[in-house]
């Protein structure tokens, strides 16, 4: 498969400038193929190295880690996290003198993958360990006191943890946590609550964001904290949904003393590599559980559909069946392509791909667990465990479907990741000069021996083109951005469009050898397009509606028969 020759209106590599962005330049109108071809492979070593790391991780799980008895006991056991740790499963990273496992990125998003295949609780936990602890920012931190500390806990083999959310929600501009400077100018107090912290219950290190009033002014900044301080404790461990026996936990700082060098000053001034950070940490801990139950989606789908026979006919050769399985096959395919693209990406910056990954990815797997119960039928319902005590294939897919679900949640609930991103790629590609303005492009594209994929080439052209016309015009009529940012579900529609196309693209390009999945796919994403594309035409004002509802003064006959409030906990 090879590509035309494409302008851009973001400057290329060579240039010594900022790489080009693939999902910018969808944004702006145009598809670059050419970022696409070759597609990215990991280096021989380097996957070898993966290999060895997937292969010793199954090993130690498929021996000594029971996932059914996590899930129905809610609890990861003490003496597993301590192995866990001593065999450096929380500092990937970190070189094997250091204690670590000396693995690339890639390698761990792939060992990750391998651990939440077994149970996702359990890689949630070492992901984010490895993705959003302190020791994730400790390139960013100058020489110090500060980056002193942080080495000595990665000598010691502490674990490390970040808080952010707290009790009015997570998806504000401001923390209700403060942190008060004291009259020496020595020491922050820091006072507030934080709330659904990943290894909140055995992290030995935070970073804490909290709001700092400082010449006047409120700017949210980022304290690093012992889970050892005078006024920290941990007030209580919540149970979701699904990911039972995940560390999750409810935090409270009261008075909680931090000294000024432990403050990381410089959360505003370096914000694009605290975003770099924060992106790459969000894939890290999320989308490999997304991927690794998609896959295990599609494996348990074969598993189940080739051992039972309706009416003396194979399962697998009824219609609807092989268009179940067939989706959920494809869907595997793709997100397998979107994740090597960009944790690999070749000459392009794939920074901002890595917000469009958590969504597609936590979508999708969505979707294929959703999908893989209704397969399954009354089966898709039961526990693995009570499949087990009656002799049955114990697959665990009604706690896929649990864990599914808080994904979508985990990392930023997943219409606000489109609306964040959407509004950040509306200001870089609509509000601001281009680097570089190009010619218009050409009408070459991806170029394939397929006739199935040359259509899907061309849709996603179109519709890029399109995208970026539509999305120039708004700009061009909201002379203020404020105005446009205000309208949400727009932009929450307008980012899943790009997303679907983004993805569209990157399997595509993958090679005329996924020909079959990449048809089945793009068929199913393409339709999800149209429907999007009906969204933005919607006029129907919602707010009346729901500012009538909020009130309590209209429709109570809605509540007829049915009791609210919630039960008492504890009565026999």
């Amino acid at each position: 498969m090879t590509t035309s020759t494409r302008t851009s209106s973001t400057r290329s590599g060579d240039t010594g400038r900022t790489p080009p962005s693939l999902i910018n330049e969808l944004w702006r109108g145009t598809v670059r193929w050419d970022l696409l071809t070759p597609f990215p492979e990991q280096d021989g070593a380097e996957r070898r190295r993966g290999d060895e790391a997937c292969a010793e991780l199954a090993a130690f799980l498929r021996d000594r880690v029971d996932p059914t008895r996590i899930d129905e006991d809610r609890d990861l056991p003490a003496e597993l996290v301590a192995e866990l740790r001593a065999r450096g499963y929380h500092r990937m990273f970190r070189p094997a003198g250091e204690g670590g496992l000396g693995l690339s990125y890639a390698n761990m998003f792939r060992v990750t993958e391998t651990a939440a295949s077994w149970s996702v609780p359990l890689a949630l936990m070492f992901g984010k360990a490895n993705a959003l602890s302190p020791a994730a920012y400790l390139p960013l931190i100058p020489p110090g006191a500060l980056n002193d500390r942080l080495h000595r806990h990665l000598r010691e083999g502490t674990f490390g943890g970040s808080a952010d959310t707290e009790p009015t929600g997570a998806g504000g501009d401001t923390r209700t946590t403060t942190a008060t400077l004291d009259p020496t100018g020595t020491t922050y107090r820091l006072d507030g609550e934080k709330t659904y912290i990943t290894n909140g219950t055995i992290a030995d290190l935070y970073l804490i964001t909290a709001t700092l009033r400082e010449n006047g002014t409120d700017r949210v900044s980022a304290f690093f904290v012992d889970a050892d301080s005078p006024g920290f404790e941990v007030v209580a461990r919540h149970d979701l949904i699904g990911l039972h026996g995940s560390p999750n936990a409810h935090l409270r700082l009261s008075g909680v003393e931090v000294p000024t060098e432990y403050r990381m000053s410089d959360v505003h001034a370096a914000r694009d590599d605290v975003r770099r950070v924060t992106y790459h940490g969000r894939t890290l801990a999320v989308v490999p559980a997304a991927v690794a139950l998609t896959r295990m989606c599609a494996y348990w789908s074969r598993e189940f559909v080739n051992r039972r026979r309706i009416d003396g006919r194979p399962l697998g050769g009824y219609d609807e069946v092989q268009h179940m399985v067939a989706e959920t096959v494809a869907e595997a395919y793709a997100m397998d392509a979107l994740s090597r693209w960009t944790l690999l990406g070749g000459t392009a910056d794939t920074l901002h791909e890595h917000a469009v990954l958590k969504n597609v990815a936590t979508m999708t797997c969505w979707r294929a667990a959703d999908r893989t119960v209704t397969l399954l039928g009354a089966e898709g319902l039961e526990t693995a465990a009570s499949k087990a005590r009656r002799g049955v294939p114990a697959l665990p897919v009604e706690r896929a479907l649990r864990d599914a679900r808080v994904l979508r949640v985990a990392g930023g609930v997943d219409f606000l990741i489109d609306f964040w991103c959407a509004r950040i790629r509306l200001a870089d590609c609509h509000y601001r000069p281009a680097d570089e303005p190009g010619e218009p492009s050409g009408t070459g594209g991806l170029l394939t021996a397929d006739e199935r994929l040359a259509g899907h080439a061309a849709f996603v052209d179109r519709e890029a083109a399109w995208f970026g016309a539509y999305c120039a015009g708004l700009a061009a009529r909201h002379g203020d951005r404020a105005a446009l940012f205000a309208r949400q579900h727009l932009l929450v529609a307008l980012n899943r469009i790009a997303n679907e196309l983004l993805t569209m693209a990157v399997v595509l390009a993958r090679g005329d050898a996924g020909a079959d999945l990449a048809d089945v796919y793009c068929r199913a994403a393409g339709r999800r397009v149209t429907a999007l594309r009906a969204e933005l035409d919607e006029a129907s004002d919602r707010s009346a509606v729901a500012e009538d509802w909020l009130r309590g003064d209209r429709y109570a006959a809605l509540l007829d028969d049915v009791i609210t409030g919630p039960a008492e906990t504890g009565r026999a």
